[in-house]
């Protein structure tokens, strides 16, 4: 082989490898812009409605509008936020899906990014609900649900992973 062509060969190589690192350094940049600025927004009402339909376990009646949906998946954790109006009927059917009554006020969560849309201000007369063994794909699941009867909005979040974690307010 001539030096000439060895000299083309290790170009050929160094090329190929450096397109390599360049993709790999791409790809962890979208996973990290990912897990620092939020997670997935679900963004058409049909996949809204399955969503909720599985988390709840009936399809949205006609009460509810205005699904919004934020999911997050990392490795071993995940977490659900989701924001709708609904009617008193439709909440009270959620909270038949095992929750509990609280007075705590506030969510709990875990440390990744909060949906700019997670803007809540609520008034006096919150309704709220807790669920220490949400259905999810994680071993320790907790759910929380809570409605403003003023504004009909509810919110609800879950939050799941591995081994029990130390929770976090999300009422800003």
């Amino acid at each position: 082989m001539s030096p000439i062509e060895t000299v083309r060969r290790f170009f050929l190589v160094a090329r190929v490898l450096l397109t390599g690192m360049a993709i790999v350094a791409i790809v962890v940049f979208i996973a990290q812009y990912q897990i620092r600025y939020g997670g997935h927004e679900i963004a058409s009402y049909q996949q809204a409605a399955r969503i909720f339909q599985d988390e709840f376990g009936f399809a949205p009646p006609r009460s509810v509008s205005g699904i919004r949906i934020n999911d997050f998946r990392v490795n071993d954790r995940g977490r659900r936020y989701m924001r709708f109006r609904g009617d008193e009927a439709t909440f009270q059917r959620i909270l038949g899906e095992g929750f509990q009554s609280t007075r705590n006020w506030f969510f709990v969560g875990d440390s990744g990014p909060i949906p700019l849309w997670w803007d809540h201000t609520f008034s006096k007369k919150v309704e709220v609900g807790t669920n220490f063994s949400w259905h999810s794909p994680f071993r320790h699941t907790k759910a929380y649900i809570m409605r403003d009867p003023q504004t009909s909005t509810v919110y609800f979040y879950w939050y799941g992973s591995p081994q029990e974690e130390e929770p976090r307010r999300l009422d800003r």
